[in-house]
């Protein structure tokens, strides 16, 4: 079991492009709009064409939940080769079929897992609209670097999946629960979690209220960054090919975690 060691201050992991990235207390009042006490966070997600995931290019995406219409740059399914501005949400699954079966160790890991609920976009954030299980894909990408900004608040299950096609791919999870916080990561292929790559890198690291988080993977090494502690640094993960990757919830002894998602931004690193 490898642990969690402390980051800079800045908590960005790309040390390069650290002049265009806002600073971690700029970019956390940036998002405080996005939790207002007592607001709802299950209003429809907007009606129209669905479109392909979005593919970032090597400028930063944005989402707010403040501002679901800010367009993005997709492919038009009408105009082969071209592509349209359309709001956000447009691209995102908000009720993505994601199935596989987890490591199951115990009651607060991942077990048969299958996606049968529904994300949407409210005043105070992109989450679940109950407690479901439910998974929202955001993107496809290759090598690529994840910013988000969420409340962390309550217990519950939740997990990113990256790099998702063909019932396989990364997952990093997280059980939230009253004593302990573990944060693993594993493999999944073709629908079975790979137990030989299950990692638990943290049983303590407990983020709370709205707090940062960032992915990065390039060249098949993974790294995580949370709350101003760096859980995973560059942990390889060799059968990782690109594709899908988004956010989900599993239920742990305490169920699903309400977790709110403020806004992200999403760069290609391929």
């Amino acid at each position: 079991m490898s642990r969690p060691h402390a980051a800079a201050a800045e908590d960005t992991l790309g040390e390069a492009a650290s002049a265009r990235v806002l600073s971690r207390a700029a970019f956390l009042r940036l998002a405080a709009a996005c939790f207002v006490a007592g607001r709802s966070s299950s209003s429809a997600a907007p009606q129209g064409t669905s479109f392909p995931p979005v593919r970032p290019s090597s400028k930063w995406l944005a989402f707010r939940a403040d501002r679901p219409q800010t367009p993005w740059e997709v492919p038009d399914p009408d105009n082969a080769g071209k592509t349209r501005d359309v709001p956000a949400a447009a691209t995102f699954d908000f009720a993505a079929k994601v199935a596989f079966e987890g490591p199951a160790s115990d009651a607060n890991e991942i077990g048969q897992y299958a996606a049968s609920g529904r994300w949407a976009i409210g005043a105070a954030g992109m989450s679940p609209i109950n407690s479901d299980p439910a998974a929202v894909v955001i993107a496809t990408a290759d090598d690529f670097e994840l910013e988000v900004v969420a409340d962390f608040r309550g217990q519950g299950g939740w997990f990113l999946f990256l790099g998702w096609e063909r019932a396989g791919g990364v997952v990093i999870s997280h059980s939230s629960l009253r004593r302990n916080e573990y944060w693993r990561t594993f493999e999944v292929i073709q629908g079975r979690c790979d137990r030989s790559s299950v990692v638990t890198h943290a049983d303590s690291l407990a983020p709370r209220g709205v707090q940062k988080l960032g992915v990065k993977v390039e060249a098949k090494a993974l790294s995580l960054a949370v709350a101003g502690t760096r859980v995973v640094d560059g942990l390889a993960v060799p059968r990782y090919g690109g594709g899908r990757l988004g956010f989900a919830t599993f239920s742990n002894q305490y169920g699903t975690k309400p977790i709110r998602i403020g806004q992200f931004r999403i760069r290609s690193l391929s």
